[in-house]
């Protein structure tokens, strides 16, 4: 068989290196967890347009640019302040409830998938996320970063949405519980007080391990990020 596919196939990867640990964890995560998820449209009007006044700000006062991801992080670090038991990791037969928010934002590489930590992210201010995220996604393509800067997370979220993705079920970065999957905004029609309006509508998808807590848990805490990014500057 091998010896056929090594003739049919116009390149041959190992899998080995950095490719090889990430295959090695994201099994181990499939085979250990009892994974379950629900999703949540959320009307990202009010976020938006926030986010477009704040992001102009902080470049002009820092050069630095907000991305949407910024916002998400931020509006997750509050959601999870309000449910805790999200915010844990589950180590043999004990879930570690974290009191630090630590959130891990994936960022892909070419052949490799790298989840840098941004420590405290519920006492940040969006400036600081915005200088955080522009610092180590730089540094994660050039593959300057630390252990320290990869490990500790206690939520993971990670954003396909600029790819046009409309919905993502991600794999739990274990030994957390929880991770959240970002797809594309669009504009869609949506019902408002019984009016046909366009608002720019994105996909929550919530994967989360069933071994840690149930789906009320997972859902209230679905609700209440709605409600944070629905509301706008008033919750973040």
């Amino acid at each position: 068989m091998e010896e056929e596919l090594e003739r049919i196939a116009t390149k041959v990867i190992n899998l080995d290196g950095i490719r090889k640990k990430i295959a090695d964890h994201l099994s181990y995560s499939t085979q250990t967890t009892a994974r379950a998820s629900i999703s949540m449209k959320v009307d990202m009007l009010n976020a938006q347009n926030y986010y477009e006044v704040v992001a102009k700000e902080i470049q002009e006062s820092t050069g630095i640019k907000l991305n949407v991801t910024g916002l998400l992080v931020k509006a997750a670090a509050r959601a999870l302040e309000k449910h805790p038991i999200l915010n844990s990791i589950l180590i043999k037969d004990k879930i570690y409830v974290i009191g630090q928010i630590n959130v891990g934002v994936a960022v892909a590489l070419e052949n490799a998938l790298v989840v840098p930590v941004i420590r405290n992210a519920n006492n940040m201010s969006l400036a600081e996320i915005a200088r955080f995220l522009s610092n180590i996604v730089r540094r994660v393509r050039e593959r300057a970063l630390s252990p320290e800067e990869v490990g500790g997370g206690t939520f993971t979220i990670t954003n396909l949405g600029s790819l046009g993705i409309d919905m993502l079920a991600p794999i739990i970065n274990v030994p957390e519980t929880a991770i959240l999957g970002v797809g594309g905004m669009t504009q869609s029609p949506v019902v408002v007080n019984g009016e046909i309006r366009i608002r720019p509508i994105i996909t929550l998808n919530l994967c989360w391990d069933h071994r840690a807590f149930d789906g009320m848990p997972a859902a209230k805490f679905l609700v209440s990020l709605k409600e944070i990014l629905e509301s706008g500057p008033s919750a973040l």
